[in-house]
């Protein structure tokens, strides 16, 4: 059995184990408590003082393309170079502070991109040679303060310049334990659906790159490889990236007394074997846009709005056009270096007009029923006990052939199958907020996929969308974060 199969069948859900109650196998960390507030993890990578520091712009570039036009595929007209105000907004827009609760246990910070329980287990870098207004270098991105830190001289040779996301996973393995690994690709596929859409927005020829050499490109940004490790590349100009370090980057303090799982260690070592695919990968299709629905609001608008449904309102009911646009720009294809698509979507639909309930497969832009008939309870049951699985107008569930992947891509196929994950759960958040709509990300009890679903796909995540019953507040603008209301 793969690396990649014997860690998802550890971590998978099922109905007779809680996400609290781990499996009894000798491979997982026991007697671990999990949410244990003596041992919280930090918020957020510090360094010492005395490294150069930039700040960034606060009046950030706007862009007027509807949202919906740029979620369906357009982009600002000619190509643009990339600012230090345009770097701003990239950063600020996906992983910037945009909102924060003062509460009980001290000040909790929201970023601009969803993360599950809160965790916000990634870290932003910045690697450039030569901007305008920005030496090159290797820089930190402090998401707190809005500002770059010089961690690290330019690569060995020029090259375009690229953003590089990390993951954390103590940050999430506090509450998910051994779990928490599959959070880390969830939550840098739902930032980099942000991210590669804000570019579109201001015409950037940004790009995915996931197939790089890992110790080479943790060494460039200072992470140790074992509390942090790097996940994806963002590369933001035409040209490839440089990634040969000229000297040891500042490692900064991360953590503070980690529980490090051998499993999480176990499988990103398993996954790193391969600086690139093994095989020739097919192109994606270039698919035509999607035509945009109605909304004035603007991606920046969107991200502002965008925050995790707590409930929805169970007598709402949505349009089909409104899933069909959703779906449709969910998974256009990404500009990365994976090839096609990895993964299958199922589609659960309780309220949607013109649309008998019941469970759908999306395939090439349309729905094909797999059963009808009433789904909330056994929805419910599926999710968890979750209330809003059973609540929402409508749930996607994202999986993969876990075997053709890993045939087509190596064991570092399992880290692109995730990560696309959270980028199309990402997408149906922006597309939610962008028609009024909410949405929420969800996981399954992973062993009654194939009698639920009835497919034997490896399901990863899920959606639920719908109408909310309370509005979220609005984020706040660099440096300057919504307050909200003591919790």
């Amino acid at each position: 059995m793969s690396a990649s199969h014997t860690y998802h069948r550890l971590t998978n859900y099922s109905p007779e184990r809680p996400w609290h109650e781990p499996l009894d196998d000798p491979r997982l960390v026991t007697g671990f408590e999990i949410c244990d507030k003596d041992r919280r993890p930090p918020e957020f990578k510090t360094y010492d003082e005395g490294l150069p520091v930039v700040d960034l712009p606060v009046d950030l570039p706007r862009h007027p393309l509807p949202a919906t036009a740029v979620l369906g595929g357009a982009t600002a007209a000619g190509r643009h170079d990339l600012t230090l105000a345009e770097l701003a907004r990239l950063l600020y827009y996906s992983g910037g502070i945009v909102r924060y609760r003062d509460t009980a246990d001290g000040r909790v910070h929201y970023r601009a991109a969803g993360s599950a329980g809160n965790r916000h287990p990634l870290e932003l870098y910045a690697v450039t040679s030569g901007l305008a207004g920005l030496p090159g270098g290797v820089w930190h991105h402090d998401p707190l303060g809005h500002r770059l830190r010089h961690i690290a001289p330019a690569p060995a040779r020029d090259g375009a310049t690229f953003l590089v996301v990390t993951g954390v996973p103590w940050r999430a393995a506090w509450k998910y334990a051994e779990r928490a690994w599959r959070h880390l690709w969830w939550d840098c596929g739902t930032l980099l659906a942000q991210l590669l859409a804000l570019a579109d927005a201001a015409g950037l020829p940004a790009r995915l790159q996931l197939a790089f050499p890992d110790q080479a490109v943790a060494t460039l940004v200072g992470a140790d490889d074992v509390d942090e490790f790097p996940l994806a590349l963002v590369v933001l100009a035409d040209g490839e990236p440089a990634l040969t370090p000229t000297s040891q980057a500042q490692h900064g303090k991360l953590v503070n007394d980690p529980t490090r799982f051998p499993l999480i260690t176990a499988i990103q070592q398993a996954t790193e074997s391969a600086t690139c695919w093994p095989t020739t990968i097919p192109r994606a299709r270039r698919a035509p846009a999607v035509p945009p629905l109605p909304s004035r609001l603007t991606l920046e608008d969107v991200v502002l709005r965008r925050g995790s449904a707590r409930r929805f309102d169970t007598h709402a009911t949505l349009p089909l056009s409104a899933v069909t646009w959703a779906m449709a720009v969910a998974t256009r294809p990404v500009r990365w270096d994976a090839g096609p698509s990895l993964l299958h979507h199922h589609l659960i639909l309780h309220s949607v007009d013109k649309t008998r309930p019941g469970i759908h497969r999306w395939r090439d832009g349309h729905l094909a029923p797999v059963s009808t008939g009433d789904q909330r309870q056994a929805t419910h049951h599926y999710c968890l006990g979750t209330d809003l699985a059973r609540d929402a107008a409508w749930l996607a569930i994202h999986g993969t052939d876990l075997s053709a992947t890993l045939d087509r891509l190596g064991e570092r196929g399992y880290r692109a199958a995730g990560l696309e994950a959270g980028l199309v759960t990402g997408r149906l958040h922006l597309a939610a907020h962008a028609l009024g709509h909410a949405a929420t990300g969800l996981v399954v009890n992973d062993e009654l996929t194939p009698a639920f679903l009835r497919s034997d796909t490896t399901t990863l995540l899920s959606t639920a969308l719908g109408l909310r019953v309370h509005q979220t507040t609005p984020g706040g603008t660099p440096r300057r974060p919504a307050r909200l209301r003591p919790g």
